[in-house]
């Protein structure tokens, strides 16, 4: 991939859109849109109302909001002055927000309708309502001149503190340079032929990395319009495709899942859609794909790698696997003990590449634990085919250890969901009278019992391989991309 076609910083990619496409739509947010040259004029002014607030290079700015024109100008104005942008998950509570708050020091909060105590916030709180053009942080702007100062901002700078999802260990604070985020926006855009002309669906939440990067920076590197939800919903969502032609969608598995379903509005105009966050099955694929008409493809990567690191192929797809590694990238399984493996041999996944991130924030421990001579050690475990496509087997530190033989909890689970009344599972080590055994959380679709379920795993695998022990509950607990949260269960 030619790095040379890579925009500097994320404002600069802005900038540049908005020289060569003024008057072309930027964003859409339920029928108003705004288009590049507005986006910018809006970005240059929340650069000087920071400035007049006397943040400098390398602070950092909380954005807590669904998705909206106000967190994207926030995160582009932000950028111009080489501020540090941390997006917060809107649909934490009160004790997640200050946490992160307090984890990253953050000098300015933009919060959607917040209502967090003064006292706990104790820094510059200004309150946007995503439907209101009228809102607080709008009304401020009105009385702003656009910045036009220069700061030395480089893609070697820190663009955003992302926070993982934590669905194994407490989330951390992953920083990501401009050049992480600009090379990975321009690589997913390259994948799929990405251009001016295209309309890219924004269903997933800004404050994740892959709803941020793909949806968003991509499409405004590229100069395409962005059609912004401000959450999901299948109702929205498909409107918003018919209204707005949309041609790109970029979502995790319950999102395709949910529109598949529906038969009442008009898809055509979708030419390729991009799944990931979460493990898809092939059945939802080939539902998808039927009522859309168009592909969907799977891809792998983590908030460590500025989102993507593989995606199947256009007209190559690979169902099961996550892909081929994209541009620039480099990967390579290693065993127990570090020796690098061969061909259809499971071990963990590490790569290397232009998008792999500076580091966690503040946490040099961890760093030196995921970062090993520039390769990122994902915890993933997985193998690759004769076509280098790669397939996941679970998590290394989800590993369950059972009289000394290690077990994978996906096998015990696909084992499960191959049975007709089995919605979903999860399987975990569990200590009981001073041992491990394997437990499963199981979520029916006709009724079944303990007993029946533990058979039919022992008709299909090992006897130290199935459950001991099958709990039945109504949910799974999740994260917002659909991963299992499995220290919830423990």
């Amino acid at each position: 991939m030619d790095q040379e076609r890579t925009a500097r910083t994320l404002y600069d990619s802005l900038a540049e859109s908005a020289i060569r496409f003024p008057e072309r739509n930027a964003i859409d947010f339920y029928g108003e849109k705004l288009s590049y040259s507005q986006l910018k004029n809006l970005a240059d002014r929340f650069a000087s109302l920071l400035r007049t607030m006397h943040i400098e290079k390398g602070a950092r700015i909380a954005i807590c909001s669904h998705n909206c024109p106000q967190f994207v100008f926030s995160l582009y104005g932000a950028s111009k002055i080489g501020a540090i942008s941390v997006p917060i998950n809107p649909e934490y509570k009160e004790k997640e927000i200050l946490n992160v708050l307090s984890d990253c020091d953050a000098k300015v909060l933009i919060c959607e309708n917040c209502d967090l105590p003064a006292e706990k916030v104790r820094k510059v709180n200004i309150q946007i309502d995503p439907l209101n053009k009228k809102d607080e942080l709008f009304n401020i702007l009105e009385n702003m001149e656009p910045d036009t100062r220069e700061t030395n901002v480089n893609g070697d700078d820190v663009a955003l503190i992302m926070y993982t999802s934590g669905t194994a260990s407490a989330p951390k604070g992953v920083m990501l340079t401009h050049k992480n985020v600009m090379v990975n926006a321009l690589s997913g855009s390259l994948w799929c032929n990405k251009s001016e002309k295209d309309r890219s669906l924004a269903v997933l939440p800004f404050s994740h990395i892959l709803g941020l990067v793909e949806s968003l920076c991509g499409s405004i590197l590229c100069g395409s319009e962005v059609v912004i939800l401000k959450k999901f919903s299948t109702e929205d969502a498909t409107e918003a495709i018919e209204r707005e032609k949309c041609t790109i969608c970029t979502g995790v598995p319950p999102i395709f899942k949910a529109i598949s379903k529906n038969n009442n509005r008009d898809l055509s105009s979708l030419r390729v859609c991009f799944v990931g966050g979460a493990h898809i099955d092939e059945r939802d694929i080939e539902a998808f794909e039927k009522r859309a008409g168009c592909e969907l493809l799977e891809g792998y990567g983590l908030t460590e790698s500025a989102a993507q690191l593989t995606i199947n192929p256009p007209k190559r797809a690979k169902h099961g696997s996550v892909g081929i590694p994209i541009y620039d990238v480099s990967f390579k399984v290693l065993g127990e003990n570090g020796e690098e493996l061969g061909q259809n041999e499971a071990g963990e996944l590490v790569f290397k590449g232009p998008q792999i991130m500076k580091g966690y924030w503040r946490n040099e421990e961890e760093t030196k634990r995921a970062l090993k001579d520039g390769w990122l050690h994902t915890g993933d475990l997985g193998y690759f085919d004769e076509d280098s496509y790669i397939y996941l087997r679970g998590r290394k530190d989800e590993i369950i250890n059972i009289s000394g033989y290690k077990v994978l909890p996906e096998e015990i689970e696909s084992t499960l969901i191959s049975n007709e009344k089995v919605r979903e599972a999860c399987a975990i080590g569990s200590i009981e009278e001073g041992k491990e055994i394997i437990k499963a959380f199981v979520v029916l679709k006709k009724e079944a019992n303990e007993r029946e379920l533990i058979e039919w795993c022992m008709n299909r695998l090992s006897s130290y391989k199935c459950p001991s022990r099958i709990e039945f509950v109504d949910t799974l607990p999740k994260s917002a991309s659909g991963k299992v949260i499995r220290r919830a269960l423990k």
